[in-house]
């Protein structure tokens, strides 16, 4: 009778153990779909970032070639 007892008690501690180990399963799988989406969200911001700042180099660079061509005029015209 103590053996039945312990086997039954010990499967329902392995059904348990392995509810235990799905739930981990689950929660590791979805951890990874939520770092993916988290990466992919990374580069996207990155991607954004790295155009706005070519644009705000392009947009310095050109400001500056303004104020250098209007400081040449302004000195040649005072010579």
């Amino acid at each position: 009778m103590i053996e039945q007892e312990t086997i039954k008690y010990l499967q329902e501690r392995i059904k348990f153990l392995e509810g235990i180990i799905n739930l981990q399963n689950e929660t590791n799988a979805k951890l990874i779909e939520t770092n993916s989406k988290l990466v992919d969200c990374l580069n996207e911001k990155e991607s954004c970032i790295t155009k706005n700042n070519a644009k705000l180099h392009k947009d310095y660079y050109k400001r500056g070639l303004e104020l250098l061509s209007e400081n040449l005029k302004i000195s040649f015209n005072k010579e």
